[in-house]
């Protein structure tokens, strides 16, 4: 699936923000990733693998997130989402949120921030959430 511009930040931002991926980690995924069966998302988080008991992530996933990742290829090692460059999401976020007319700073990585504060408003402990976005200490999710 090749998702550029607007299409790109419409379609990976909401899984961002409420999965509270990191952009290496979603550009990463490969449908060796996907467990069709149990319908699961299992990876390790880039930043964290080997350095964190709390790298490895499994997330399930709904319909519209199975609908967004499509069905199973015969190459498995395929990328899910074949994004563009960081840069590029991180443009495209800024005219989307002008087309808008939000007139505050978002970014691509605010997503993560956002996932975070729902959480902790949800009632989830500060320590899960420190697991779920493969946080090393709890400092970092209280930012």
């Amino acid at each position: 699936m090749i998702l550029l511009g607007l299409k790109c930040v419409t379609s990976i931002y909401p899984l961002r923000l409420y999965y509270g991926l990191r952009f290496c980690d979603v550009k990463d995924l490969t449908y060796k990733n996907i467990d069709y069966t149990n319908h699961l998302l299992k990876f390790e988080q880039n930043k964290t693998k080997g350095h964190s008991a709390n790298s490895g992530v499994v997330i399930p996933l709904n319909d519209g997130l199975l609908s967004l990742i499509g069905e199973d290829p015969e190459n498995l090692d395929s990328s899910i989402f074949n994004l563009p460059t960081y840069e590029s999401c991180y443009k495209s976020v800024k005219r989307w949120v002008k087309r808008a007319g939000i007139n505050k700073h978002i970014s691509w990585h605010m997503a993560r921030h956002t996932f975070g504060t729902l959480a902790l408003s949800a009632g989830i402990p500060i320590e899960s959430i420190a697991k779920m976005m493969g946080h090393t200490s709890i400092a970092s999710t209280q930012i």
